[in-house]
């Protein structure tokens, strides 16, 4: 497994590997998720440091072979002048692959991240180089498997860190886990307290409500056992039975008057026709609004001995009985 893959990986236990569960009080569990940060994060930090005095000691030497290899010549080798070509073009590869990444491990930041950053940089240099390398080394040994060696030195000891510290790398990875279950479980129980306080708040609405409720139900109870309720009460009956009397006495008015053929005869009179077809379709309502009597008009023409006292007698007591409903109703 390369070291990009470790860091990459999700944990795994170790074949025929035992912990002892360490039991924690609820109450205690964030004060040993922040001691067990601070004692990890303090054994990344040494493991970062260590790496980069292997770093410093790896660009060091990558210098030097950058500088041998730049002052190689093939002049003297008697080797086909296309081979040479590809291996001078394949040499040339690998020396810009060396300088980038001794740049990019001199311009790195020490930090959380500064141990799997060092295994990218070298996983691309890997990809990158391999080829060019395996051609020059067609014509070029000596030099090229120096190169190499540095690098290799410097793998092995990387490895080793990692190795050494792959217990803090794991743990890290638990802390963080149960670091994020303490958060989500801060939040559901700021969550199920704003629920409570809303359930509360709707509890205690609706005891005002259901207190309203049972007010009005007291005051409608009174108001129907007072003597003024009845009154009203035997009032509307009283007027309910006088409003069966005008109607009939209205009906019989409306008869009386005859107003089909009132209608007919004067068909071609539009606006007497017009007043006649209201009374017809609704005779108590065109009574009530022909404030002018304009009906008594009519009937004069055709009537002479009509009594049109009946007419306006008949519309004051509709009206009057009325406004005398509208006080009654309860």
């Amino acid at each position: 497994m390369s070291w990009l893959d470790f860091f990459r990986s999700s944990r795994k236990q170790e074949k025929g590997r035992k912990e002892e569960a360490k039991k924690i009080a609820c109450q205690n569990l964030d004060a040993e998720i922040k001691a067990e940060f601070e004692s990890l994060n303090k054994k990344i930090q040494d493991a970062g440091q260590q790496a980069r005095q292997g770093i410093l000691q790896l660009n060091s030497e990558l210098k030097g072979h950058i500088s041998t290899l730049r002052n190689i010549s093939l002049d003297g080798k008697k080797e086909p002048e296309r081979l040479k070509f590809i291996v001078k073009e394949n040499l040339y590869h690998y020396i810009s692959c060396l300088q980038k990444l001794a740049d990019e491990l001199e311009n790195l930041t020490i930090d959380r991240n500064y141990l799997e950053r060092i295994s990218i940089i070298f996983e691309n240099f890997r990809k990158n180089s391999i080829n060019a390398f395996e051609k020059a080394t067609i014509l070029i040994g000596k030099e090229m498997d120096d190169a190499r060696n540095s690098i290799k030195a410097f793998s092995e000891n990387f490895n080793s860190i990692i190795t050494q510290n792959k217990d803090a790398f794991e743990r890290e990875k638990t802390a963080n886990q149960l670091k994020n279950l303490m958060l989500k479980l801060e939040d559901e129980k700021n969550a199920g307290l704003q629920i409570e306080n809303s359930l509360q708040n709707m509890e205690e609405n609706l005891k005002g409500l259901e207190k309203q409720r049972t007010e009005k139900e007291k005051k409608l109870e009174e108001i129907k056992n007072s003597s003024e309720y009845k009154e009203l009460l035997e009032e509307k009956e009283k007027l309910r039975g006088r409003t069966g009397e005008l109607d009939k006495e209205i009906f019989s008015l409306k008869q009386e008057l005859d107003l089909k053929y009132l209608s007919k005869y004067f068909h071609y009179e539009k606006e007497k026709s017009q007043i006649l077809k209201e009374y017809i379709e609704n005779f108590k309502s065109a009574l009530e609004n022909d404030n002018n009597l304009q009906i008594a008009q009519i009937i004069k023409e055709i009537k002479l001995d009509f009594d049109i006292e009946r007419i306006s007698a008949h519309r004051g007591a509709d009206k009057s009985h009325r406004r005398r409903d509208k006080k009654a109703k309860p």
